[in-house]
């Protein structure tokens, strides 16, 4: 009984997060992000200045609320202060979480939320403020995990994005043909009743007439 409910709890929210307006998820998802962050931050640095981590933490989830409002804006503002982190303290590669799932979503969004031009640009962009990070921070990788590493990071999430949205504009396209298709089918057949009760009003018109 207990896992019918929660099923059905799960798939109410769902159908709920589903209907909500976008933009006002991104709200909601920046905010929840914010308050993560500033946890983080509060919790898990001990040496490194909080304030500092506190405002780019700030940035970052800002970057999150507007990323489908201004999703080449969201991207370029918010790499370049992922990419900051390792120069300034390597606590805060080593304890924030956050930073990372922010900039996994926002590179996502690329894929997900551009066209054209626009998502190589970006993607590009993205590559080299992912380079930056890698070779800021202080490790001893080889030229093939770099190179693997900011494949992963700044391209396999455009390409799960783009594989996305594609899918989601297929369905798309499927629900309009299938309503121009019942729709035509309702037309279809409403005219076939208006000519049926037209024959037979001319056949009973006949019939008395004669």
């Amino acid at each position: 009984m207990r896992a019918s409910s929660a099923a059905t709890f799960a798939s109410t929210m769902l159908a709920r997060l589903r209907a909500m307006d976008p933009y006002r998820a991104d709200l909601l998802l920046g905010a929840f992000l914010l308050v993560e962050g500033l946890l983080e931050v509060v919790f898990l640095l001990s040496e490194a200045s909080p304030g500092v981590a506190g405002v780019m933490v700030a940035t970052l989830a800002g970057c999150v609320a507007i990323r489908r409002r201004l999703p080449v804006v969201a991207p370029m503002v918010a790499l370049p202060i992922f990419a900051a982190f390792p120069a300034l303290d390597q606590e805060y590669t080593e304890n924030l979480i956050s930073p990372f799932f922010v900039t996994l979503l926002l590179i996502y969004g690329i894929g997900r939320h551009l066209d054209g031009r626009a998502v190589w640009a970006v993607t590009a962009y993205a590559a080299v403020m992912l380079s930056v990070f890698t070779a800021v921070e202080q490790t001893d990788d080889t030229a093939g995990n770099y190179v693997l590493s900011v494949g992963l990071l700044g391209v396999a999430p455009v390409l799960i994005g783009r594989v996305i949205r594609s899918r989601a504009e297929l369905n798309r396209a499927l629900r309009e043909k299938t309503d121009r298709l019942e729709r035509e089918r309702a037309d279809r057949t409403a005219a076939a009743a208006l000519e049926e009760r037209s024959r037979i009003a001319g056949e009973l018109h006949d019939v008395v007439a004669h």
